[in-house]
């Protein structure tokens, strides 16, 4: 006797599972995870950015009921732009923003065209923005503890706001980052070094926006390597490495990059 045989009929939301991945390579022109790399950049940047935002105003709202001094407010605020750069709490590294960004940028851009590095930017840049907004308030807790714990400091209210002026400030300083190591890959790849005076402009426009915060932090950070502190040293010794690895990952062969 013959048994039937059992017809196997696929699981169409197993089937729709499965492509959106390549889909979704397909939509980036590229591995769908290494258009991710960026995205990720920017959300460390952008969350340490709005963390900090977060922490300021709960420090000034403190200063204002009586619950902080004057003195101490001033302390707490260089305390959380040292924090933002990696120079307070328990960074590994100062600066993790520039460096993780900078080499995913990089390996992101390389011969492709300016028109995809835009649409795509103009696509991750908000969505990193909104999450990062979205986990600010986590960011601010954790800056606000390490800070009472560093001062022995009871208990602050923590009041989480950020200003539309200081989203700006935030996207201007990412934009001007992204802008430098875009047009760095581009010069290298047609040979024209004269590219480069566009990020030059932009940082000397982001300069008076910033004012003064570049020097008082190269100044802290000068300072401390003269010190000796290791993770002061180490960042520094980062500088000419990461340098040299984002040398190699322009010059090496496209399939070689991440």
């Amino acid at each position: 006797m013959v048994k039937p045989t059992k017809t196997i009929v696929p699981d169409n939301r197993v089937l729709r599972a499965s492509s959106v991945a390549p889909a979704l390579q397909r939509a980036f022109g590229m591995r769908f995870w290494v258009t991710l790399l960026p995205a990720a950049g920017y959300f460390l940047f952008l969350w340490t950015f709005f963390a900090t935002e977060g922490f300021k105003y709960s420090i000034k709202v403190a200063e204002s009921q009586g619950i902080l001094t004057a003195e101490l407010k001033e302390v707490a605020l260089r305390f959380g732009t040292a924090w933002r750069h990696g120079m307070e709490g328990q960074w590994p590294i100062y600066m993790p923003g520039f460096f993780v960004l900078s080499v995913a940028l990089v390996s992101w851009c390389r011969g492709r065209s300016l028109q995809l590095i835009f649409w795509e930017t103009a696509f991750l840049l908000p969505l990193a923005a909104m999450v990062a907004i979205a986990l600010g308030p986590l960011g601010s807790r954790i800056l606000m503890d390490t800070f009472q714990h560093e001062f022995g400091l009871g208990t602050l209210p923590l009041m989480f706001k950020v200003s539309w002026s200081r989203i700006g400030t935030a996207l201007l300083t990412i934009g001007c980052w992204i802008l430098f190591v875009v047009t760095l890959v581009r010069a290298s790849e047609l040979r024209k070094p004269r590219l480069m005076l566009l990020p030059v402009m932009a940082f000397a426009g982001l300069h008076l926006v910033r004012f003064g915060e570049a020097g008082a932090l190269t100044r802290t950070w000068a300072e401390r390597v003269l010190l000796g502190d290791r993770i002061a040293i180490l960042s520094l010794l980062m500088i000419p490495l990461v340098a040299s690895a984002l040398v190699w990952l322009i010059r090496c062969p496209k399939q070689d990059s991440f």
